[in-house]
């Protein structure tokens, strides 16, 4: 420890203690004598006290007063002849034994020219005690529970008597405000500053720095200060310096690692086991943070780091963006999933690292990330990239790449979106899906799918079996590379919907033309030994496909059925499933049915209501109420017993 100055000084306060005696001797006399001799007494008094403070006659010119000021002259050698202790009276030795709240009542008792001596005497006393505790000294208890005793009890010293006085600011009823602001300069001046120019472990270092500083002073002044008025203030004041240089650190120029350094340090180690909840200081609440000022704070940091998260998401996506374009088209798995891999590694690495200081924290950088997310989605067309427009044989890959970025960007971007009816998020997902559409649809044109005007002359009896076109199709797809990837998967089951509706839309066209209801002797049968034979070639590619509604199917059962309240059933079911079958179609396949018009009229209503209501409200296949309603009336027209409304209703809507 550092030995205290006042320890390397007290032989001055014999000085004052002899200084102190004069005046004492002085206030003695006063009392003394009588009125009329005053005059004389006072003479007699100050030529004494110049004699003694001003010895000009022996050749020293040293104003004494100057040696006995216990704050000046450190290094002075000590001088015990001076005025002994045995010469100091009572209030001489209070002060050289650090009982300022003993001496205080007593010098208040003196006259008021005395008063002013004393207490600047005292204040200079506290004011070194203080600055010795502040500073890292050794310190007495005793003497500083005594100085900061008498600086509570100057709070009700009567400042009126002073007022005529010279150095008023030296009274009692100063000394408050006096200590108030010199704690505050001895908190702030210990408190390690952030400099412009620190380097090191930049502000990763500086908080390690600052939470060893603390821990050190508050374990070293909590104990010392405990009971006592300072205390809370110091814990004020300590706070207040902190976050003081947490705030020149936020108008610095900083990364989102430093945003969430910081963020993490102050709330998850200024409040933890680690520094105010250290086993030895939690108890003190004393010690407790201001909230106001954390939180005044916290929301600074907040915005600064969504600031930094919107400029640095910004450049990397775009520095992604363009590895992506200019990387070479190969077969090599990393580099075919390069793209979304580093976009999903990047964002989810920030909100993994928002996670660890709070869940909200978590919510509102995963919201920022999203939004710059889909800033870059609307900006990303990888069918204008120039490598789309050259005829070569590495153009199936950049358009299998492409496909699969595609894909995986808008699945991504959906786990970012809290709100999936979001406007943004919609028309964001809307152009991704049509430029993934434009994607499949080049890779089908071009070398795969080549199965057009087949399918008319199969319904003719004249073309190939059709197991023969569907295992060509098959085969031009098996021969497309990376069959691992989600892009594959959805150009076979592009391929395969693509062929089910040329199909469906050929035999319609081969019926019309014919005008006859039957080009088989059984439509339906024939139809389902098709749509079997099709999804039994596909399937070898993505027996995923299986899984899926089959729209042939459909089609075959809705020519099969008898009742008009089942068949609006399944019309309806498979208009909502399959987008691609257009009412003209329906109208088509329901033509093929010995329906009357108005039948046929009021199945297509219902559908249309019902798809009408969906686009609308966008509750799934939910009924409407009124599409229900409309049902029932007319399946009672018809005499049923069971309302169509009720058979839609249960079928549609089996959670309800």
């Amino acid at each position: 420890m550092k030995q205290s100055p006042s320890d390397h000084f007290k032989h001055y306060t014999g000085k004052v203690g002899a200084f102190t005696g004069l005046l004492g001797t002085s206030q003695c006399i006063y009392n003394s004598h009588t009125m009329s001799k005053k005059k004389n007494i006072r003479k007699m008094f100050f030529k004494n006290i110049k004699k003694r403070l001003n010895p000009s006659k022996t050749g020293n010119k040293k104003n004494r007063i100057e040696e006995m000021d216990p704050l000046l002259k450190k290094d002075d050698p000590p001088n015990p002849n001076y005025m002994g202790i045995n010469e100091t009276p009572l209030i001489g030795q209070m002060l050289q034994n650090g009982q300022l709240s003993e001496a205080y009542p007593l010098i208040c008792a003196l006259d008021r020219s005395h008063r002013k001596t004393h207490f600047e005497v005292m204040q200079k006393q506290w004011n070194r005690l203080i600055t010795e505790v502040f500073s890292g000294y050794t310190a007495d208890p005793k003497k500083l529970q005594s100085a900061l005793q008498v600086i509570q009890m100057g709070k009700s010293y009567d400042s009126g008597l002073e007022d005529h006085l010279e150095g008023e600011e030296l009274m009692p009823h100063k000394w408050w405000a006096e200590c108030i602001k010199l704690i505050e300069k001895l908190v702030i001046t210990g408190v390690p500053q952030l400099t412009s120019d620190q380097q090191g472990n930049g502000i990763n270092g500086y908080l390690q720095t600052v939470q060893a500083y603390m821990l050190q002073e508050l374990l070293r002044l909590t104990p010392l200060l405990q009971g006592t008025w300072v205390l809370q203030l110091y814990a004020h004041y300590l706070h207040k310096s902190i976050f003081e240089q947490l705030n020149k650190a936020l108008e610095r120029a900083m990364l989102i690692s430093d945003c969430f350094i910081l963020l993490f340090w102050t709330m998850r180690t200024y409040k933890s086991e680690h520094l105010l909840g250290h086993q030895n200081l939690y108890q003190y609440k004393d010690l407790d943070l201001d909230m106001v000022l954390f939180t005044s704070w916290f929301t600074k940091a907040q915005d600064k780091l969504l600031q930094c998260i919107k400029l640095e998401v910004s450049e990397t996506l775009e520095k992604i963006l363009q590895n992506e374009y200019s990387a070479e088209a190969t077969p090599d798995e990393e580099k075919f999933i390069q793209f979304h891999l580093d976009i999903k590694l990047f964002l989810n690495g920030l909100i993994k690292e928002a996670q660890k200081i709070s869940q909200e924290m978590k919510k509102c950088v995963q919201v920022a990330c999203a939004r710059e997310l889909l800033l870059f989605a609307e900006k990303y067309h990888p069918l204008n990239n120039k490598n789309m427009k050259e005829n070569t044989p590495s153009r199936e890959i950049y358009l299998m790449k492409a496909i699969n970025n595609l894909i995986n960007l808008r699945l991504y971007l959906g786990t970012l979106i809290d709100d999936p009816e979001d406007s943004i998020f919609r028309r964001v997902e809307s152009s991704l899906k049509m430029t993934e559409e434009q994607a499949v649809n080049i890779m089908l044109s071009e070398e795969v799918f080549k199965s057009q005007t087949r399918f008319k002359k199969y319904f003719k009896g004249k073309g190939r079996q059709l197991n023969e076109m569907a295992e060509e199709i098959v085969g031009r797809l098996g021969r497309l590379q990376m069959q691992n990837h989600d892009a594959y998967k959805v150009v076979v089951a592009s391929a395969y919907e693509r062929m089910c509706s040329e199909y469906l839309m050929d035999l319609l066209a081969t019926i019309n033309s014919y005008n006859c209801l039957l080009i088989w002797n059984n439509n339906e049968q024939r139809m389902r030994h098709d749509a079997e034979c099709l999804l039994q070639c596909f399937s070898s590619l993505d027996a995923g496909l299986r899984n899926n509604g089959q729209m042939l199917f459909h089609v075959a059962e809705l020519l099969q059925l008898k009742e008009v309240s089942n068949i609006m059933l399944v019309a309806t079911t498979m208009m909502q499933n399959f987008p691609q079958l257009s009412e003209k179609i329906l109208k088509d396949i329901l033509a093929l049915k010995q329906l009357s018009k108005s039948e046929r009229d009021s199945i297509l209503e219902a559908v249309k209501e019902h798809n009408h209501h969906l686009m609308k409200n966008k509750e799934g296949s939910r009924l409407p109420a009124c599409l229900a309603w409309l049902l029932s009336c007319f399946c009672c027209c018809f005499g049923k017993k069971k309302t169509v409304g009720q058979t839609l209703h249960s079928h549609l809507n089996p959670h309800v």
